[in-house]
């Protein structure tokens, strides 16, 4: 019984996911900011998933070490950064401004190193729109491959394939996953 209940949980997760997308069609690339606080604010008003969120950090680094606030704090830059994915899947890496958010070093140096040595290499990136932007600066000047995991909800591997086809093999953005 628990099956069907968990796959329209994820219908309605993956669905409510790309519908955040289609937003960054109409929402202009300087209205950003007042997204993020729009997405956040509201993500953090959801008391369950606060409080969950709260839970697993007093877990991760104990109760002493999670300042007040924090979990809200959270969802204000999970905000940012959809608000900066919904930008980047409809208008390319550099118009959607996040480059001017970010702060680069020179980790890059590391890259171009093994490279000179003749050395591939191999980049990790977290989920949550790191592997959009790593993928997108990187391809632009150096022989990338993405990996995607098959997903079993149909929509979802279109856009996860769409989109890494279009950074890595094409070199481009925006992504177009209709």
């Amino acid at each position: 019984m628990a099956k069907p209940f968990r796959q329209v949980g994820t219908v309605l997760k993956y669905g409510a996911i790309h519908r955040l997308l289609d937003l960054g069609k109409i929402i202009p690339a300087d209205r950003v900011a007042a997204t993020a606080n729009t997405l956040g604010s509201t993500l953090a008003a959801l008391g369950p998933l606060r409080r969950r969120v709260q839970r697993n950090m007093e877990l991760a680094l104990g109760p002493e070490n999670v300042p007040a606030g924090a979990a809200r704090k959270y969802f204000l830059k999970l905000g940012m950064w959809g608000a900066y994915a919904m930008q980047i899947y409809h208008r390319g890496l550099v118009e959607s401004g996040v480059t001017d958010w970010l702060v680069f070093d020179d980790s890059v140096s590391v890259l171009e190193e093994a490279l000179a040595r003749g050395k591939g290499v191999i980049y990790a990136t977290p989920h949550l729109i790191a592997h959009e932007i790593t993928a997108g600066i990187m391809a632009r000047k150096y022989p990338t491959v993405g990996l995607v995991r098959e997903s079993k909800y149909a929509p979802h591997m279109r856009v996860g394939y769409a989109c890494v086809h279009a950074v890595i093999e094409r070199r481009q953005y925006p992504c177009d996953y209709a």
